[in-house]
């Protein structure tokens, strides 16, 4: 959402949703990266930032698509803190004020069945992080996205 290794979400999000000509959808899952780098709890600000999206996304005519943030349990990121922030990011996007359109949640489709605070190992990249995915997991999202804006949109 709001930056590291590259232009911040927020920065971008005009240039790549509301000013492309012809956009209907969008799907958002953003702010794992800010979360596993902060110190402090800013689940207040994502969700603002989420709103902002939101407001722009309508004002324009386009619906928008939240998607949960996935597990981070045995990745760097993984603290009481990080989780928390997570958790409460995760219940707003799957929340029926929200504002989004529609929501798909990610947590569980790529949960362990043993441990939902945690990716299953068969979605796992080969850094064995326990945050990024390897090439099933990529398409386990990608599919359920799929499936989610079939059913949403026809």
């Amino acid at each position: 959402v709001f930056g590291g290794l590259g232009t911040a979400c927020k920065d971008r999000f005009d240039r790549d949703v509301i000013n492309v000509p012809g956009v209907k959808y969008c799907v958002v899952m953003i702010g794992i990266n800010d979360i596993g780098y902060e110190g402090e709890d800013m689940s207040d600000k994502i969700i603002e930032e989420y709103k902002v999206m939101i407001k722009k996304c309508h004002e324009n005519g386009i619906k928008i698509y939240g998607g949960t943030l996935t597990p981070i349990k045995g990745s760097g990121y993984y603290s009481e803190l990080h989780e928390s922030i997570r958790i409460k990011v995760n219940k707003f996007v799957l929340s029926e004020d929200s504002g989004f359109d529609a929501c798909i949640d990610m947590c569980k489709v790529v949960a362990s069945e043993n441990d939902p605070d945690k990716m299953s190992s068969s979605y796992v990249s080969v850094w064995n992080d326990y945050l990024h995915f390897n090439h099933s997991g990529y398409k386990k999202v990608g599919e359920t996205v799929y499936q989610h804006l079939k059913e949403l949109i026809g």
